[in-house]
């Protein structure tokens, strides 16, 4: 039983440290394709690491929702103010901030585009971010034809009651707690991971190079 348990403690002590290199280094290449260079990517994941540590999120989730926001909004509430605004909505009504995050940004892009807001609308007034008052006022805004530089700080201010809830919560128990965790594992565990890395992707990209050059012996074994 011993033994199997340090065997175990083991496999556990290398699993996670890999599972998030590899996560990391998959988002890291989101952002690479989204954003147009490894440099841009690199520097965008650790703005986004700062800014996690100032909200009761994780890293993770902080990179997904700014990763769709850049899909929807071209970088205009990815990042800053623009994501710290998704941030307080989300924390402000207990939702998750990946779900906040595809219905605020699809919200900018139709604004942008000038297509129907209804289903965005819809949501937000459904989870209390806006109220029927609030709804109607935006609604108008869309209609204006303005541009959405001159439309979208006036729908910011309907949601001007939700201003520092991230950082609010950020400093409950649970998410001081969280803030520990966090900072274990991204400066103990994901360093691990990356020693790991550094290690077996080499030898896995042999491995890979060799089973190529040599598909006709590995067809032969077990002959």
């Amino acid at each position: 039983l011993a033994t199997a348990g340090i065997v175990g403690g083991t496999a556990g002590g290398l699993i996670l440290p890999i599972k998030m290199q590899v996560e990391r280094q998959n988002v890291t290449t989101q952002f690479e394709i989204l954003l147009g260079s490894a440099e841009k990517a690199q520097q965008r994941i650790k703005e986004l690491t700062e800014f996690a540590s100032q909200t009761p999120y994780t890293r993770d989730e902080i990179y997904q929702a700014s990763r769709v926001l850049e899909i929807f909004t071209e970088g205009a509430l990815s990042t800053g103010e623009g994501l710290r605004l998704v941030g307080d909505v989300a924390a402000g009504t207990q939702r998750e901030f990946a779900d906040v995050a595809l219905w605020m940004g699809r919200l900018y892009s139709s604004l942008a585009a000038g297509r129907p807001i209804g289903q965005e609308l819809s949501w937000l007034e459904e989870i209390g971010a806006i109220s029927g008052d609030a709804r109607k006022r935006i609604e108008e805004l869309a209609a204006s034809g303005k541009d959405i530089t001159r439309i979208w700080p006036e729908v910011v201010k309907e949601f001007s009651k939700f201003d520092g809830m991230m950082e609010k919560m950020s400093k409950n128990l649970g998410n001081l707690l969280l803030s520990v965790r966090s900072f274990f594992m991204e400066n103990i565990i994901m360093r691990w991971g990356q020693g790991l890395d550094s290690v077996l992707s080499p030898l896995l990209t042999d491995f890979r190079n060799w089973r190529k050059e040599n598909s006709d012996l590995i067809e032969t074994m077990g002959d």
